[in-house]
C-alpha cells in the first residue's frame, strides 16, 4: 500500500468516527448551540481545518447569521451577518443546494467573499447547504473554511453533505422538540383556565373530565408528532397537575 492510499484510508477512518460521535451528540443533546458549536468543531476535526462555521438562513430568506463556529476571532459568531444575494456563493449554494469549492479566494473569479474571511486568514473554502425539514425552507450553511490553499477531494465533500444532512435532523429533531414544549405551555395555560368557568357551574366532575380530555388529546396527537422527542416528562408535569 502506498503512502497516499495509507493517508486517504486514515483521512476516511477519521471521517467515519466524526460522523458516529456526532450522531451520538444529536440524538442526546437538547441544545441547539451546543450542538452547532459541537457541529463545527467535530467536522473541522474530520476534515483537518482550522476553522469551520454554521451560517443560519433568518427569516427574510436572504440573510445569513453566523450561528455557531470554532476558530474565528472575536466578532464573528453569533454577529457577523451576509446577504445571500446574485454573485455571491452562499446564493449559489442555497438556490442549487450543490456544494461550493474554492481552493485558493485569492484566486476566484466567480465569486466575492466578505472582508471578515481575509481578516480571519481564510484562503479556501468549501460549503454545502444544511436542508430544512418537510415543508422548511433550508437551515443554512454548512461552511469549512482553511488557512492554507486546498483543493478539497470529492471524498471530502461526500463526508460533508453527509454530515450536513445529518445536522439537518438534528436541527429539524430540535426545532420540533421546542414547538412541542410551547404546544405543552399553551395547553397548560388552557387547562388552568378551564376551572373558572365549570366551578361557576357547580361542576367539578366535568372539569375533572375536560382535564383529562385536554391531556389525552394532546398526548394522541403529540406522541404520533414528536415520536421518541424527551418532551413525554413535561406533558407528564402539565398533566399530574391537573390530575
Amino acid at each position: 500500500m502506498s503512502n497516499d492510499e495509507t493517508i486517504d484510508r486514515l483521512e476516511l477512518l477519521r471521517q467515519q468516527v466524526v460522523l458516529a460521535r456526532f450522531g451520538e451528540l444529536a440524538l442526546r443533546s437538547n441544545d441547539l448551540d451546543e450542538s452547532l458549536t459541537e457541529a463545527c468543531r467535530l467536522v473541522g476535526e474530520g476534515l483537518g481545518t482550522d476553522l469551520a462555521k454554521v451560517m443560519e438562513l433568518q427569516e427574510d430568506g436572504a440573510t445569513l447569521l453566523v450561528r455557531a463556529g470554532v476558530g474565528w476571532k472575536p466578532g464573528v459568531v453569533g454577529e457577523v451577518t451576509l446577504k445571500a444575494m446574485n454573485g455571491t456563493s452562499e446564493d449559489y449554494v442555497l438556490r442549487t443546494g450543490e456544494p461550493m469549492i474554492s481552493p485558493d479566494i485569492e484566486q476566484e473569479t466567480r465569486f466575492s467573499y466578505p472582508p471578515f474571511l481575509v481578516e480571519n486568514g481564510v484562503r479556501a473554502v468549501v460549503k454545502v447547504v444544511i436542508i430544512g425539514g418537510e415543508g422548511r425552507p433550508p437551515f443554512g450553511i454548512l461552511q469549512i473554511d482553511s488557512r492554507k490553499p486546498r483543493q478539497f477531494t470529492d471524498e471530502n465533500v461526500t463526508f460533508l453533505r453527509s454530515y450536513a444532512n445529518l445536522l439537518a435532523a438534528a436541527v429539524d429533531r430540535l426545532r420540533v422538540t421546542g414547538e412541542v414544549r410551547d404546544e405543552i405551555v399553551e395547553i397548560g395555560q388552557a387547562v388552568e383556565r378551564v376551572p373558572l368557568g365549570l366551578r361557576q357551574h357547580g361542576q367539578p366532575s366535568a372539569f375533572a373530565g375536560a382535564r383529562r380530555w385536554v391531556c389525552l388529546q394532546w398526548a394522541s396527537v403529540g406522541w404520533k408528532r414528536v415520536k421518541a422527542f424527551p418532551v413525554k416528562p413535561l406533558l407528564g408535569k402539565v398533566c399530574r397537575s391537573h390530575a
